[in-house]
């Protein structure tokens, strides 16, 4: 069996506990969990809310890319769709393919690789120099996002809190200081998809802060 299997269809990851425990959804019955593809994609650097680029991962290995094939646009996307964000994607019609066009693909002269500033890799910058690092979680309510908020506030996280570019969910942007590495990445990322889900929200990835917001704080 291949990823072929997955044509014409997708995968999305859903808080199913979360979801039962605020009475959004009841356990009808138990299946076999189902076989997940094998390649994923989230998304990189951005400026704002706008894509730059993906990071295409096997488990084993990711590699980062500003411009993607029609083979990796259909690929499913590695983020958690809270109940409010999923109805609104199947009513819709919404398919991976839908999924942030970075600028460069709009753009057939912009193909390529993107340097490691843009692509929020560290191998261009001094070892141990830190950087801001912003962390894009999204929640299904205004008063979820507060909650959130105050959590990363506890944690030493900056945090601006607006409503999301979809004009539905809220946006909760945190932001530290840290010498960027794979394992606090790994790390981090671990604890903020807990703390998205606990709200019935869903983390959505990070960057190396390319340029600074000038949003209110909260």
């Amino acid at each position: 069996m291949t990823d072929d299997m997955f044509a014409g269809a997708y995968v999305t990851f859903y808080p199913a506990t979360a979801a039962v425990n605020q009475g959004l959804v009841h356990i009808v019955g138990h299946l076999p969990p189902p076989r997940l593809p094998t390649r994923l994609r989230r998304p990189g650097a951005r400026v704002d809310d706008r894509i730059l680029t993906w990071i295409i991962g096997d488990g084993s290995n990711e590699v980062v890319k500003r411009a993607l094939s029609d083979e990796e646009r259909k690929l499913p996307i590695a983020a958690v769709r809270n109940h409010a964000m999923l109805i609104q994607l199947i009513s819709e019609g919404w398919t991976p393919e839908c999924e942030g066009r970075p600028a460069a693909d709009e753009d057939a002269s912009g193909a390529g690789e993107p340097d490691a500033a843009s692509a929020g890799e560290p191998e261009n910058e001094p070892e141990n120099e830190p950087r801001t690092i912003l962390h894009y979680l999204y929640t299904p309510s205004r008063e979820a996002a507060r909650r959130l908020g105050e959590q990363l506030r506890q944690g030493g996280y900056q945090t601006q809190v607006r409503l999301g570019a979809d004009g539905v969910n809220w946006l909760v942007l945190a932001s530290h200081e840290a010498v960027l590495s794979e394992e606090l990445i790994a790390s981090t990322r671990d604890s903020m998809e807990t703390l998205a889900a606990s709200v019935g929200g869903e983390y959505d990835g990070w960057e190396v802060e390319l340029e600074r917001s000038s949003g209110e704080s909260h």
